[in-house]
Order: C-alpha cells, then structure tokens, then sequence
C-alpha cells in the first residue's frame, strides 16, 4: 500500500466552512500498529527492505513518540502526523532505491521456485509411485526442559525481547544487539542437517528406495532454528501404506545421529485437509497439486524475514538430480500437467 501504490492512511475533507478534517483509509488501522510493528526486529533475524525500511525510520519520527505525548490515534494531530510519515517513507524508498532492492531480496526465493519446480517434474519423471515422508527435526539445547524451566526460559526471552525493542528505539544497531539466550544456532543446525542426510543416504535400510528429498531451514523465536525435511521414496522399493513407520525410522535415526540432544515431529501422522504425505502416483493431480503447494512452503515464495548467518548459507535447498533412466511406458497421463506449478 505504501510502496506500491502511494496510499496515504487517512484522507482530507475540507467543508464550507474551511474546517479540516480526516477519514481513515484502509491503512490507517495498520499505522496504528506500528508500535507492534517496530517488536517485530530481532538481532538474529534480517527483515524485508521495505520492512526493514519501515521500522528504521519509525523509530526516528515524531509519531514513535506521539503517544507517550498524550496523543490519541482518534485525532486530527495523528492523521496529519501519519500522512506526513507515509509521505516521508515514500520519500526515502526513493532515495534508498528500494525498488531495487527489494527485487534483490526476492530473486532468491524465485531461484529456490524454479529450483523445486524442476526437480518435483523430474521426480515425478523418474518415480510413478512416489512415497513422501515429511519430518520437522529439531535440536535442544541441554536437558529437556521441565514446566518450571520452561516457563522460565521463556520470561528469559520476554526480557530479551524488551531490552532489544527498548535499545532498537534509543537507536543501538541491531547487530549490537545480544543479550546471549541460549538458542539452537543457524550454524548448528545446518551441521546436523547435513551430517544426517549423509547418514540416511549410507543407512543399510534407510538408503532403500531413497530418491531425493527437500528440505528448509527456520527460525522460531524460542528454540532456535530447525529443519523441515521431506523425503521421496520410490513406492515400488517401499511399502507405501506403512509412510508411518517410515516416518517414524527416520526420526528415531535423527534422534540417534544427534546423540538424543534432537527431537522430531512426524508430520505423516497428522490428517490433513489437502494430504500430501504418503503414496503419491504419477497421475493423481489432485495429490500432486498438495504436494506442490506442500513443498512451496518450504521453498518460502515470499518471506518478510530471513535467517541472520552468512551471504552464502543455504536456508532451502533439493536433492541432487541423476540421469533419468527410461522405465516402461506409463498408462496414464501424467497428472503433473494439470498442476498449475507456477502458483506461488
């Protein structure tokens, strides 16, 4: 709204009488927010440009501190306030090339698109019964947390939280920002993640039937960051029916790889409205099109945060692509070509 099609939150009347006044656009209830808005920075997480642009100059402007003055949102004083700030952000995305910008943010996650695209046609391709397991595996850091503990840990990042947004706002640098709460690191878990692919890829059993995976690294504000994992298992190899059990393997061996410090959630157990774990054949279009959508998730089309490591740490990414052997002719048509893959 603000960026792309220069809105202004509240709209001028004028009457005959020469009297001001102003009527809330659909904005305005969002400028209201921004206090909420500006909670949103965390010294481990990078935002969006526009968000990013957003917050920084939120914190600069009179209307951060407009209702420590006893203002109300309800006034004329405010509408002019948040007119005048829509206007200056308008201004300085401007000048900070924000256009720009912004494309650069996103061609990532449109490389990560065409990236899934090509390589779900050639799974597809390859296997006529795929079975697909899907894992979100996490680590802890020390003991498990009992109640106490955890009620604890998580009024710990309550009070980091504070003195992040309290520091944020006198204007400290973000990356200046660590008040040291003890969380699962990017760089530790993209070390376990790696060092168990490898693992399931060498497993006398687990190595039965694998075809490929794709996989995401996230971040949640309490534990750290984590890993979803889907697996592609050739149903003619596996049995299918039993995508359970499989699941559950797969977990147990991520819990043994990590030394116990991991644990998992197997997503296979779960019933869900547009299922896109277990058998998947070559010509169910519908099922395709939710493992599409599935794995799109992981691929995170468009994000307003990314993860805080390094300009070469990889957040998404596939398995690798072999030579397509040719098996014998299919009896239907390929369902993959009902699937609009280019919805993002």
């Amino acid at each position: 709204m603000l960026f792309k099609d220069k809105e202004l939150p509240y709209s001028l009347k004028i009457n005959k009488h020469g009297v001001r006044s102003y009527e809330e656009r659909r904005m305005a209830s969002m400028i209201k927010m921004l206090p909420l808005f500006a909670r949103l920075m965390d010294s481990d997480m990078a935002s969006a440009p526009d968000i990013s642009l957003m917050i920084n100059e939120y914190r600069d402007h009179p209307i951060a501190h407009y209702r420590w003055l006893g203002g109300s949102d309800g006034s004329r004083e405010f509408a002019e306030m948040a007119n005048t700030f829509a206007l200056h952000l308008q201004m300085r995305a401007k000048e900070t090339k924000l256009t720009y910008r912004m494309n650069q943010w996103l061609r990532n996650a449109d490389k990560n698109v065409k990236k899934l695209r090509t390589y779900v046609k050639w799974l597809v391709g390859k296997t006529a019964r795929m079975v697909w397991i899907r894992l979100d595996l996490h680590l802890r850091k020390g003991e498990p947390l009992d109640l106490d503990s955890l009620i604890d840990f998580e009024r710990k990042l309550l009070d980091r939280k504070e003195r992040e947004y309290v520091d944020f706002m006198a204007g400290v640098d973000p990356d200046e920002i660590d008040f040291g709460v003890d969380r699962v690191s990017f760089f530790e878990i993209a070390k376990a993640r790696r060092e168990y692919l490898d693992f399931v890829r060498h497993h006398k059993e687990l190595k039965k039937g694998y075809v490929g995976c794709v996989w995401s690294i996230e971040f949640a504000s309490i534990e750290g960051y984590h890993v979803h994992m889907a697996f592609c298992y050739d149903g003619s190899v596996v049995n299918g029916f039993d995508h359970v059990g499989l699941a559950e393997r797969l977990g147990v061996a991520w819990v043994k790889h990590t030394e116990g410090k991991g644990y998992f959630f197997n997503c296979n157990r779960k019933k869900y409205e547009r299922p896109a774990c277990g058998i998947v054949e070559y010509w169910d279009s519908a099922k395709l099109s939710n493992l599409w959508h599935a794995l799109l998730y992981l691929a995170k089309k468009s994000q307003l945060a990314k993860v805080k490591a390094s300009p070469h740490s990889k957040t998404f990414s596939t398995g690798q692509m072999s030579t397509r052997r040719s098996g014998r002719r299919r009896a239907k048509k390929d369902g993959l070509a009902e699937v609009d893959l280019d919805s993002s």
